[in-house]
């Protein structure tokens, strides 16, 4: 069993607590009156305290989906190894219990990615999604995570690419922030047009301004590859809401940007 690693420091690690927080989120996030179908999301990977009531109302538009099969795609933070790689079968575990690997899209991208017990084993972006999966779907469910440590524009279109031959029984997750300790309005104008790109769903474009204008979005591939898979399946993504770290902290000298994201057929 993997056990939490960053429990206690991104969000509760006393399971009452955490379970009535995130609970908390979900029913103030709200449902948007979207047309068509949620087949993935992005949700930023901050401390609860901070990008937790963005990343519920991502959430929020999948609470009624009875698909629960999720592929969770994040960035590796150390950048080592810069392979994508993925933890084999062996159960996760948070606060809230037991996580159950998806045996199936393991097999299914067995070829791509890097089966490593101990990848991510200090990881944050993939852990903090998963209690908000045992909230909104406490019957159970599977998940793979892949962990990108090269994010460039090849390989999140080959992990688009395997997902989208996988069929339609899952939903995407992208976990990302976005701009990193930048001025509020600094890292508004330029998270504004990194969004644009994004739902533009014109990736060479977005891989383009991400490297003119030098831009610190850490999952920037798990997006890209979300943004694949999107292009594939004949769908868009919409911006849902944008938020930073300063409506939290109160600093607005040094915001981290969060973005809430579905793609939708």
């Amino acid at each position: 069993m993997r056990k939490p690693a960053v429990s206690g420091s991104f969000y509760p690690s006393d399971p009452g607590r955490l379970s009535q927080m995130i609970g908390e989120m979900i029913e103030e996030a709200g449902r948007f009156d979207l047309e068509g179908e949620v087949i993935g999301i992005v949700a930023p990977h901050a401390g609860y305290v901070y990008s937790g009531p963005i990343a519920s109302i991502s959430y929020r538009q999948i609470l009624e989906s009875g698909i629960n099969r999720f592929l969770v795609v994040g960035p590796n933070h150390e950048g080592y190894p810069w392979k994508s790689t993925t933890t084999g079968a062996e159960p996760w575990e948070t606060p809230l219990g037991k996580c159950s690997i998806d045996v199936g899209m393991l097999e299914h991208f067995s070829g791509l990615v890097m089966e490593e017990p101990l990848a991510g084993r200090s990881e944050h972006s993939i852990e903090v999604q998963l209690p908000f999966l045992q909230t909104i779907r406490k019957s159970g469910f599977t998940f793979l995570p892949v962990f990108m440590g090269d994010q460039g524009m090849e390989v999140a279109r080959e992990i688009g690419k395997a997902a989208y031959q996988m069929g339609s029984d899952f939903l995407f997750i992208a976990s990302s922030d976005l701009t990193h300790y930048e001025r509020e309005d600094v890292a508004r104008n330029m998270d504004t047009r990194i969004i644009e790109k994004i739902v533009d769903l014109d990736i060479g474009s977005y891989y383009e301004f991400l490297a003119m204008e030098r831009a610190s979005a850490c999952g920037y591939g798990a997006i890209a590859s979300l943004m694949e898979y999107t292009v594939l399946r004949g769908g868009r993504i919409v911006k849902l809401v944008y938020g930073t770290s300063a409506e939290t902290s109160g600093d607005y000298n040094h915001v981290v940007g969060y973005p809430s994201l579905v793609s939708i057929v």
